[in-house]
């Protein structure tokens, strides 16, 4: 994985593999002519990426979805294998500049799906991943997520949601459901796994089935527990 320090150094035309970075400043979604695409249009998008160690660089994303709501979000950002991310060079007001292009082949990926899919080492950050730069829950910072049990989590957070109601919820706050359930389902189960257990609240039932007198007795119109 690269880091924007180096990434400033590379020459015109450099394909970037991956780095890891926040999305700082966002600027207008733009809709312009293309020649590049069959209905003739694109969009195009400017922003600030910066690192935990302060350096940043300007990017150009190319037929990508709005950012504005990302803002903030760090993520890793990847070519997808090809061209889907360049460095460019060029000018401004007479002065060199150095920035990226971000084409429909680049991609951004959460920090926690992309370290499921790409485990490291046990104990050891992934490459160019600044430990600090990571904001973790205290809840699952222990344990690692694997992709099966984050598949698990997700499918039942669907079925949970739906049960609940999910048709009534509105469009826009499904997806934030959906990963609040599966958040809570993936705790849950390493809480489980790692033997954090707390008593729980006994059942209506069983509780009618211990109710006793001032004296110990079972109540009168009780059973009494075997």
């Amino acid at each position: 994985m690269q880091t924007i320090k180096e990434i400033l150094t590379y020459p015109n035309g450099t394909p970037i593999e991956s780095f890891q970075a926040q999305i700082g400043a966002v600027y207008e979604y733009r809709e312009q002519a293309s020649k590049f695409n069959k209905t003739g249009k694109c969009t195009v998008q400017a922003v600030v990426l910066k690192d935990g160690s302060g350096n940043s660089i300007r990017a150009s994303f190319w037929d990508h979805p709005d950012l504005t709501d990302h803002k903030g979000r760090e993520y890793i950002f990847s070519g997808g294998g090809k061209k889907g991310i360049t460095v460019k060079h060029g000018e401004y007001q007479g002065k060199p500049t150095i920035e990226l292009s971000v084409s429909r082949a680049g991609t951004l990926q959460n920090i926690v799906v992309h370290n499921t899919a790409n485990p490291s080492p046990a104990g050891a950050p992934n490459p160019g991943t600044p430990a600090s730069s990571i904001p973790q829950s205290p809840a699952v910072a222990a344990v690692a997520v694997h992709g099966a049990k984050v598949g698990m989590a997700v499918n039942n957070a669907v079925l949970l949601v739906t049960a609940l109601g999910g048709e009534y919820i509105a469009p826009d706050k499904v997806m934030g459901h959906i990963k609040s359930r599966a958040i809570d389902i993936i705790r849950l189960s390493n809480d489980l796994e790692s033997g954090r257990l707390s008593v729980a609240e006994p059942l209506a039932d069983q509780k009618a089935a211990n109710v006793v007198d001032k004296k110990g007795n079972p109540a009168p119109d009780e059973d009494v527990p075997y």
